[in-house]
């Protein structure tokens, strides 16, 4: 129960930031600056290709260039900032994946023989340099997606990704999953609740089984409905936009200012 609920709010929080933005936009005048670093003046395709190409320089860095990682700490926060996100959500929420992460990091200083050697005449072993690049390496990527997310929401990300090629079924399959997905939260927590005010108790594992049924049935019906409603509306399998973007000069700027600062701090940490 409190997992549900854990879910909806920081699903709620993550659209109300990036409604913030859309309404900031809205508010200012489009030409507000020569390159204003705010998220919401730029177009949402610039936006995903900036972290994309982040992702890939960041990510195919040599596993053991540990301070080769220190100039890419300035993409996400530089993202966080422009986006008006609060750190303390975004640190929470980082610190949600180090667990998974520790689960295949741990085993690098087991298996990984060997010393590095450091400035100064020190070393320090391979498994434990190359331990500590995997959680940098965590850490900067969800850093770097949540600061997208929160910017955009999620059917912005969706209308970029479509935008840069992604299919667009897909990209309508994930708009409308992420749509739903608080109806069908808030359904298993009355379904939760409603056992619980029977005398059901605690949810043991027998009962996971009708629970699950019951939801089961009741999201095909939901589905049922939204598809003869999207049918009724003429949907042709494309969401509408109220406010599409163009493509503009500041876009290119943005994709190719940091696309460059990128690729230099990879030939400067492999180097």
């Amino acid at each position: 129960m409190m997992g549900l609920r854990r879910l909806r709010a920081d699903m709620a929080l993550l659209e109300t930031m990036a409604a913030r933005g859309r309404m900031a936009r809205l508010a200012e005048p489009p030409e507000g600056g020569l390159l204003p670093l705010r998220t919401e003046r730029y177009d949402e395709r610039a936006l995903l290709a900036s972290v994309l190409l982040y992702l890939a320089c960041m990510l195919s860095m040599p596993r053991h260039a540990l301070a080769g990682l220190a100039p890419f700490t300035l993409f996400p926060a530089a993202l966080l900032g422009a986006g008006g996100l609060p750190w303390r959500w975004a640190a929470r929420q980082a610190a949600r994946a180090l667990p998974f992460t520790l689960l295949v990091a741990i085993w690098n200083p087991l298996f990984e023989p060997g010393r590095l050697a450091l400035p100064g005449g020190l070393s320090v072993a391979a498994g434990w340099a190359s331990f500590a690049g995997i959680l940098a390496r965590s850490l900067l990527s969800v850093s770097a997606a949540l600061a997208l997310a929160g910017s955009l929401g999620w059917n912005g990300l969706m209308r970029a990704a479509a935008g840069l090629g992604c299919p667009q079924p897909l990209c309508a399959l994930g708009a409308a999953l992420f749509r739903h997905l608080h109806g069908m939260a808030d359904t298993a927590g009355r379904l939760v609740r409603a056992r619980a005010l029977r005398g059901g108790g605690g949810l043991r594992p027998r009962a996971w089984a009708p629970l699950c049924g019951h939801l089961l049935l009741r999201a095909l019906g939901r589905g049922e409905r939204v598809e003869r409603a999207l049918a009724l509306r003429g949907y042709d399998g494309r969401m509408p936009s109220l406010s599409p973007r163009r493509w503009r000069w500041t876009d290119t700027a943005w994709v190719a200012g940091w696309g460059a600062l990128f690729a230099a701090a990879r030939w400067w940490g492999c180097g």
